[in-house]
């Protein structure tokens, strides 16, 4: 049997899409890193799935190629932040620990390395206090030369006990890591991490903020970019004509995915995961209709993104704005002294 539909699908997965929007996020956080200081941070924000924690690792592996083999510097360190403690909920210990197992902190890291066996070795990690976990990481990164780190999926923050208080004081924390530290910090999530970054006192003034946008129909230049991805991706599908392409189904294909560029993929490769290869032979705008993102859940994606862009737009606007100068008057000519404004005497006017 030709499954086509598992190599479209494959190629699509594993298919580098450097479109217009990811370029430019790209090159403001290349930017923002080369001129942040240790202990400053930056927030890369954008809806779901549209290329941040790809972005983040391309720019750490263009600016320090592989990490070394034999651990002896980590100018780079990633890791993302997971809800998986009791409950579901987000600790800053489990965290603590998370991060030392990936800068393999020969101690609390590396439980290859240590003697006890995997179950022993958590109940260590876990009756040891936090603060010898904290002051583990913060000299594991001094050691390892680390210049960034990154954490991940940070909007997770919202799921420590505690509420929004909590939250922000967790903000607060890393940035006090990344002082003590001496590294530059990066924050990267989705548009629910601007409702916590804009509640903490101690990041205001000291953050570096980036967008990392979707498409949209209102601009021009976004898109002539959507249109050129999805000439990019028909080469891996098979249509009916070799003239059909995703372009015919654009309207389609936007407003069902919203101008997102992991929306979009997402949707094409569960259109193709419901097609029968035997039967289907080539991918029609009906199977994509019917494998589209329910109302309900198209509908609560879309509300995100609206809060967050205004949320963004808020953030972004300037408070000091370019007075624009007053246009001069023209000034009269005063006429020279002792000197008689000269009148014609109309005809007829004299004595």
């Amino acid at each position: 049997m030709d499954d086509w539909t598992l190599r479209a699908a494959m190629s699509i997965r594993g298919a580098r899409l450097e479109h217009a929007h990811y370029v430019l996020a790209r090159k403001r956080l290349e930017r923002a890193l080369m001129m942040a200081n240790p202990g400053e941070v930056i927030a890369i924000c954008g809806p779901s799935r549209v290329g941040k924690t790809s972005c983040i690792k391309d720019v750490a592996k263009a600016q320090f190629g592989s990490p070394k083999s034999d651990g002896s510097q980590m100018p780079f360190v990633y890791v993302e932040v997971a809800n998986e403690s009791r409950g579901a909920l987000l600790t800053t210990k489990a965290l603590t620990a998370e991060c030392l197992r990936a800068i393999h902190h020969p101690h609390y890291g590396s439980p290859e390395l240590c003697s006890m066996a995997p179950e022993a070795f958590d109940a260590f990690i876990h009756r040891t206090p936090e603060a010898s976990l904290k002051s583990a990481l913060e000299r594991g990164l001094c050691a390892l030369q680390t210049i960034w780190a990154a954490l991940d999926e940070a909007h997770h923050v919202k799921y420590v006990e505690g509420g929004v208080d909590a939250a922000v004081r967790i903000l607060d924390s890393w940035k006090c890591l990344a002082s003590k530290a001496s590294i530059t910090l990066v924050l990267s999530g989705s548009f629910e991490l601007l409702d916590f970054l804009r509640r903490s006192a101690h990041l205001l003034g000291r953050l570096e903020l980036i967008c990392f946008d979707r498409y949209k129909l209102d601009d021009i230049e976004d898109v002539r970019a959507w249109d050129k991805i999805l000439v990019t991706l028909s080469p891996f599908l098979k249509f009916s004509s070799p003239r059909e392409s995703l372009r015919d189904w654009n309207d389609l294909l936007y407003e069902g995915s919203l101008g997102c560029i992991g929306l979009l993929l997402k949707w094409i490769r569960r259109a193709l995961s419901r097609m029968d290869p035997d039967i289907d032979r080539f991918l029609t705008r009906e199977h994509m209709l019917a494998s589209s993102f329910s109302k309900a859940e198209l509908g609560q994606i879309a509300e995100e993104i609206r809060h967050g862009e205004a949320a963004m737009e808020a953030w972004m606007s300037p408070s000091v704005k370019k007075k624009e100068r007053p246009t001069p008057k023209a000034r009269k000519r005063s006429p020279k002294p002792f000197r008689r404004r000269s009148k014609r005497i109309p005809l007829g006017g004299r004595a």
